[in-house]
């Protein structure tokens, strides 16, 4: 995968924090400011800092957490806290956040990422750092990044006692874009990212929903969730309706609504919307794509070419 910048211009912004930054050879973005010194870093001791992890993390994520907290206090020989993003837990002067989604300023940066992306943030002068990945696979390997790149950790064979420090380093800011088709897809004015995917009527057009979801998740690495009832919120549905004729989409108030008289007419829509307004297949790397607010397709308008 190719390494390119990701703008966190909004999230800095957003802080109230000045950047300073240039591009680094590795394709990220670096802090243009220099340690002071090899001891002090940033001037914050690494045993001060707290880890905050997603209250809702599950194994995966708590292994890579983990391995973060064993691997710094190894470096700097002492002992980190370790605590959630749980809304009632106070927060800490020094923080490192690691997917910790409930976070407002972790939120923010969330937005900025699809797919295989990952990024490594500092703000406030250092006092927090955010590692955030959207997959396991992404939290994973900014972790690895964070400790390669900052402290020198390699992997289990390192020498520990060669890279022992007591300070953090300056982090600055650093962010890996995964390969997406589309960096961004809106339905209806709406970003993908809000979107649920729905069936009503049938459960056999289960597997529609879901094959539209991996399709989007392909193209634009957001997934959305497949739910059997929409809700009140965006939504992209699939409805079978024994009185329609032929199949139709219609995109209008946040839903675009596949309406078919039965799951064969249905696959027709689900195929039409994938190879004609997606063009999944055909679609060249990057860019955005936006379908319209008001929309209404139909088998018969499909015939006609």
């Amino acid at each position: 995968m190719t390494k390119r910048l990701i703008s966190l211009a909004l999230i800095i912004l957003l802080a109230g924090l000045p950047v300073l930054s240039a591009c680094s050879d590795e394709g990220g973005e670096v802090s243009d400011t220099e340690e002071t010194s090899a001891d002090t870093g940033s001037g914050y001791r690494i045993a001060d800092y707290s880890i905050i992890r997603s209250d809702r993390a599950e194994k995966p994520e708590l292994e890579t957490v983990m391995h973060l907290r064993r691997t710094l206090n190894a470096i700097c020989g002492g002992e980190m806290g370790i605590t959630t993003d749980w809304e009632k837990e106070p927060e800490r002067e020094l923080e490192i956040l690691v997917g910790a989604w409930e976070r407002d300023i972790s939120a923010q940066v969330r937005e900025e990422l699809r797919g295989d992306d990952f990024t490594v943030t500092e703000l406030d002068g250092g006092r927090k750092i955010i590692i955030e990945g959207l997959t396991d696979k992404a939290l994973a390997e900014a972790v690895d990044y964070f400790l390669e790149e900052y402290f020198g950790y390699t992997g289990e064979d390192t020498d520990m006692a060669a890279i022992a420090r007591e300070y953090m380093p300056v982090i600055g800011d650093y962010s890996f874009e995964g390969e997406c088709l589309l960096r961004g897809l809106t339905v209806g004015g709406r970003d993908i990212s809000e979107f649920v995917i729905s069936y009503e009527g049938n459960n056999e057009l289960k597997s529609l929903a879901a094959y539209l979801s991996l399709c989007i998740g392909e193209l634009t690495g957001v997934t959305p969730a497949v739910k059997s009832a929409a809700g009140g919120g965006a939504a992209i549905i699939f409805t079978a309706d024994p009185s329609a004729k032929g199949w139709s989409i219609t995109i209008s108030d946040g839903k675009a609504v596949f309406l078919g008289a039965n799951l064969s007419e249905l696959t027709k829509a689900y195929k039409h919307f994938v190879t004609e307004c997606l063009q999944y297949g055909t679609r060249a790397t990057g860019g955005a794509a936006s379908l319209p607010s008001e929309i209404h397709l139909t088998s018969a308008d499909s015939a006609k070419g």
